[in-house]
C-alpha cells in the first residue's frame, strides 16, 4: 500500500486495491513517512496508548502501600484492610480507588496476605535416589474395596501401575489376600519384567502386622526372593500412592460406576478391556527405564534391601516393626527413609524433604533384626 502510494497512487485508489479502508492506508502512510520501506516496524500496535487512560497513578499505588503498612503496625483495632485504607486514604483529603482497586494493587504489591507460594513439585519417586535418576522402574499396588454387586455380593480388586511406563494390571476377586497378590504379581512380571521396586500401603495384606509385631509378612519375604525391593510408604501421608490412587479412581468411575455387573466374570470382563486400552495408550506415550527379566522366587532372597518411609514424631522417635527408635531430634515432625538390610542385620535412616531431594543425610545407623515371614507359607506360588 505504502509503496503503491509513493508510486503517485491516491489514497483510495490504494484502498480500492488492497480492500482496506482510505484510513488504514493513511495510517501506514503516517507511520513509514520520511524512511525507507526496510526500516519501518510493519509490526501491528495496540489500539489505545502504551499506557490505560484509568490506571492507578504510581503516586497513589505508593500511598497504598505506605498505608498499609502503618495500618498494620500501628493501628489500634488492627484494621488493615482494602476498606480501611480507603478510609485512611479518604481522611487525608485524596480521591481514593475504590475498594476492589486497593485489593488488587496489594494483591500486585505482594501484601494482600494470601499469597501462595507455588514450589515445583518434586520430580517421581524423589525419595528413593535410583528412581528419581531415572534409573531404576518402580511398580505401586493397592487394594480397592467396598464393592458389591448386583445382589450384595462382595468383590475387591488389587491394581498395580508403573511410575514410569504408566502400565497396568488390575486383578478382580471376591476377597484379595496375600497369595493372590503374589499371583497377580508373578503374572504381571513375568510378562513385562520385574522392576527394581514394588510400592504399597501398610496395609497388612502387604506387610504383616508389623506394627504391633516385630516382623514382616510373607510378601516383603516374597519380593526379596524375587529380586524386587519392597517399599512402604507412610502411613496418612499423601501424595506418595498418588499415581495408583488416580487410577484406582478412574478405574471406578470408566469401569465400575458406568456399567452395571451381573456377575463377577462381566466385570472381570470390563476391567480386562479397560486395562488393555489404558496400557496400550501408555506404551504409545511414556518412556521407562528397562527391567529385568522375571526369575521365580528362590528360597533365600536374592535381595536384600527393605525400604519403609515414616515420619518421625514431635521428639524423633518412630515406631518400627513394633520397637521405639530415637532417630534425631533435630528432624523431629519430618520425613526419614528407612533401609533395613536383612542380610546384615542393619537399620540406616536418611532424613527426606520434598523442597531438596538431592539432600538425603543419614540420620542413624545401628543393628537391627526383623524377622521375616517365609513366603512359601502359602500353597498359591
Amino acid at each position: 500500500m505504502v509503496r503503491s502510494v509513493r508510486q503517485g497512487r491516491s489514497y483510495r485508489e490504494a484502498a480500492r486495491r488492497f480492500r482496506v479502508s482510505v484510513a488504514t492506508v493513511a495510517l501506514w502512510v503516517k507511520r513509514a513517512a520520511g524512511r525507507s520501506l526496510r526500516e519501518v516496524d510493519w509490526r501491528d500496535r495496540p489500539s489505545g496508548g502504551l499506557r490505560a487512560q484509568t490506571r492507578t497513578c504510581a503516586r497513589m499505588v505508593r500511598a497504598i502501600g505506605r498505608i498499609r503498612r502503618q495500618l498494620q503496625r500501628y493501628d489500634a483495632l488492627g484494621e488493615h484492610g482494602p476498606a480501611a485504607i480507603r478510609r485512611q486514604l479518604l481522611a487525608t483529603g485524596e480521591s481514593a480507588p475504590c475498594e476492589r482497586t486497593i485489593a488488587r494493587w496489594l494483591t500486585r504489591l505482594g501484601l494482600s496476605g494470601r499469597e501462595r507460594w507455588r514450589r515445583p513439585p518434586p520430580p517421581k519417586g524423589w525419595y528413593l535416589p535410583e528412581v528419581c535418576a531415572g534409573g531404576a522402574e518402580m511398580d505401586s499396588g493397592d487394594i480397592v474395596e467396598g464393592l458389591r454387586l448386583r445382589g450384595g455380593r462382595r468383590v475387591e480388586a488389587f491394581n498395580v501401575m508403573a511410575l514410569s511406563a504408566g502400565t497396568v494390571d488390575t486383578t478382580i476377586a471376591e476377597s484379595i489376600h496375600t497369595p493372590d497378590i503374589m499371583v497377580a504379581l508373578a503374572q504381571r512380571w513375568r510378562r513385562e519384567g520385574c522392576p527394581r521396586f514394588l510400592q504399597c500401603d501398610n496395609d497388612t495384606v502387604f506387610t504383616g502386622a508389623h506394627a504391633q509385631r516385630p516382623y514382616l509378612g510373607r510378601l516383603v519375604h516374597w519380593c526379596l526372593c524375587v529380586g524386587v525391593v519392597p517399599v512402604f510408604t507412610p502411613p496418612g501421608e499423601l501424595g506418595f500412592q498418588a499415581s495408583i490412587e488416580a487410577y484406582n479412581r478412574r478405574w471406578q468411575e470408566r469401569v465400575w460406576r458406568r456399567w452395571r455387573h451381573p456377575s463377577l466374570v462381566a466385570l472381570q470382563q470390563r476391567s480386562a478391556a479397560f486395562v488393555h486400552a489404558y496400557g496400550r495408550r501408555a506404551q504409545l506415550t511414556r518412556v521407562a527405564p528397562p527391567r529385568q527379566p522375571w526369575i521365580a522366587p528362590a528360597a533365600q532372597p536374592r535381595a536384600h534391601r527393605i525400604v519403609l518411609l515414616r515420619r518421625l514424631d514431635a521428639s524423633g522417635q518412630l515406631l518400627l516393626c513394633a520397637r521405639q527408635i530415637t532417630v534425631s531430634a533435630r528432624w523431629a515432625n519430618r520425613l526419614v527413609r528407612c533401609e533395613l538390610d536383612v542380610a546384615h542385620h542393619r537399620l540406616q535412616v536418611y532424613g527426606l524433604r520434598r523442597r531438596d531431594p538431592e539432600h538425603q543425610p543419614r540420620l542413624l545407623s545401628r543393628t537391627f533384626f526383623v524377622p521375616l515371614v517365609s513366603w512359601k507359607k502359602t500353597n498359591h506360588h
